[in-house]
């Protein structure tokens, strides 16, 4: 995977959700050094799609295990952000 590691794939997910109708999952962890949150949110709000405006007007919703918060969601069509806590 080192070719490919840390390689822009905006375009390509932007492509797959304007001409398919597979589900696209980004994860992100509150932790994760290399690839920090406000980085994805970043790219993910830079995507051009045609669900964008009702993905950003979608609300953010909890992710709850055992009565704890352990992240958050917020999803529009066939795409879908997570961001995970680490307890």
């Amino acid at each position: 995977l080192a070719g490919d590691f840390m390689k822009p794939v905006v375009e390509m997910v932007e492509k797959v959700l304007n001409e398919t109708s597979v589900k696209v999952n980004v994860y992100s962890g509150q932790l994760d050094l290399i690839c920090s949150t406000p980085g994805t949110i970043s790219w993910v709000n830079r995507m051009n799609w045609s669900g964008k405006k009702q993905y950003a007007s979608s609300s953010r919703a909890g992710i709850g295990v055992n009565g704890i918060l352990e992240g958050y969601v917020r999803k529009y069509g066939n795409f879908a952000m997570y961001w995970v806590s680490f307890n």
